[in-house]
């Protein structure tokens, strides 16, 4: 220690041991021991002791828990709290047998672009149309399928006897002779008489014959017999048609609607017998007649009758 005397430095010795320290003053007694090792104890729950490695590392004794956060690279060892080791992997190439007898949930397998070999028989469901190919083995029919053995021989020609056809059944026998020829039977026909010879004198110069149903059948005929006595003027018959038996009308004008006959036109004729057809009857007809110029001894004698036929 220097010390100025007479306004000179001079050194004087100073033990430190004899030195008074003030209180709480380091002191080689409470110096830490162990190299300077500090070792914290935060048990009684104080505050988070934060300590750094100085960029070599630290020591931890005990379990660490940690939380990770984004991606964590972990290196794992095997020990014994089973994690896989070589004697743990799985035998004969890693093939996997799946034992779901206690009847768990399904197990969905796929076959990853290969294919699935399946023990024992698989009950199938049908949806849609399937095309069944290359099939082998042995394939149980239905009852009555057809088999090989059912085919018929002979490039499948068929011959029929007449003791396998049922009662009934066209044969030989019941064929039409002369090849095949059908005579025709007779159109259906139907006469009516319209009007029976009536006589147009002084009391009769007109008559309306009863109506005639025409409805089954296409074509009609009307048949006359005139004959005339003296010189009466003239006679006319008018066919007319009505569609509901009530309502009559001509069928249409002049011939055949209307036959009119003067006492020249059938002077020279004994018996005036003539026939008209009507093509396309309608539902029904009646015959009109009206004489002129007949007296007791001039008159017209008529008789008509209406033939239809299909």
């Amino acid at each position: 220690m220097k010390v100025r005397k007479d306004g000179v430095l001079e050194t004087t010795p100073v033990s430190a041991a004899s030195l008074p320290l003030p209180s709480g003053a380091a002191t080689s007694a409470k110096q830490l021991a162990d190299g300077h090792n500090v070792t914290i104890d935060n048990s009684t729950g104080a505050a988070a002791v934060n300590i750094q490695d100085g960029g070599n590392s630290i020591t931890i004794d005990g379990t660490v828990t940690a939380t990770p956060s984004g991606t964590q690279d972990v290196d794992v060892v095997a020990n014994s709290i089973g994690l896989a080791t070589s004697s743990g992997q799985l035998a004969d190439g890693h093939n996997v047998t799946v034992d779901n007898a206690s009847g768990a949930s399904a197990v969905n397998i796929q076959d990853g672009g290969n294919s699935i070999t399946v023990d024992g028989a698989v009950a199938a469901t049908q949806s849609g149309t399937w095309n069944v190919t290359d099939v082998s083995g042995t394939v149980s029919l239905p009852t009555g399928a057809a088999t090989a053995a059912g085919q018929l021989t002979d490039g499948h020609n068929v011959v029929v006897t007449s003791s396998a056809l049922p009662t009934g059944a066209a044969t030989a026998a019941n064929q039409l002779a002369d090849g095949h020829g059908v005579v025709l039977p007779v159109l259906r026909s139907s006469t009516t008489t319209l009007v029976s010879a009536v006589t147009f004198n002084n009391t009769t110069t007109a008559d309306t014959s009863s109506s005639v149903d025409c409805r089954l059948y296409r074509d009609g005929i009307l048949y006359y017999e005139l004959t005339e006595s003296g010189t009466a003027t003239d006679i006319s018959m008018i066919i007319e048609g009505s569609y509901d038996d009530s309502n009559w009308m001509k069928i249409g004008d002049g011939f055949p609607s209307q036959l009119k006959f003067s006492d020249a036109a059938i002077a020279n004729v004994t018996n005036l017998d003539e026939y008209v057809r009507i093509p396309q009857l309608p539902p029904y007809i009646r015959l009109q007649t009206d004489a002129v110029g007949t007296d007791a001894s001039n008159t017209f004698t008529l008789s008509a009758y209406w033939t239809m036929t299909d």
